[in-house]
């Protein structure tokens, strides 16, 4: 008997704590450090057994390089907007070493496409014509109101 109101004491707590849980404040805190970002060139080259990566919104499929170029950290702001009848585009501020890194790689990497990995989602596969050397970049891709919604609010605040 002890052992029955032990296990419905523990039950209870459990889902108070549950109903409790995070503030709304620290649960977007939470939402805010789950988004992922990453800038990763594609692999051109034909190697039999590595995943490949659907393109959102597609049936192209690629083979993303496993070095991260840039992720969410060497981003300074993001903005998401949606013109009427067209897809999203997220406006990207890389910070100095964002800047820095992104044309070093695209300086090397001219006629390569770039992976960008959102949430382990693969949203857009640029060519890279040109090295990229300003502060910002505009990326459109298969984005859902609720992932841009999460975007938007995952870099609205300071972190």
């Amino acid at each position: 008997m002890a052992k029955h109101i032990l296990s419905w004491i523990c039950l209870i707590l459990f889902l108070a704590a549950l109903q409790c849980g995070p503030s709304r404040q620290q649960g977007e805190t939470a939402a805010q450090k789950a988004v992922s970002i990453q800038f990763r060139l594609i692999d051109e080259s034909v190697k039999r057994g590595e995943p490949l990566m659907v393109l959102k919104g597609t049936e192209d499929r690629y083979r993303v390089a496993e070095r991260v170029l840039l992720d969410e950290r060497d981003i300074e702001s993001v903005s998401v907007r949606r013109p009427p009848r067209d897809r999203y585009r997220i406006s990207i501020t890389l910070g100095p070493g964002g800047r820095e890194k992104l044309s070093r790689t695209t300086a090397r990497a001219i006629g390569r496409k770039l992976g960008i990995v959102i949430d382990n989602e693969l949203i857009s596969v640029p060519i890279i014509r040109e090295p990229i050397t300003g502060t910002g970049l505009l990326i459109t891709g298969a984005i859902t109101d609720e992932e841009a919604e999460r975007i938007r609010k995952a870099f609205s605040r300071p972190r």
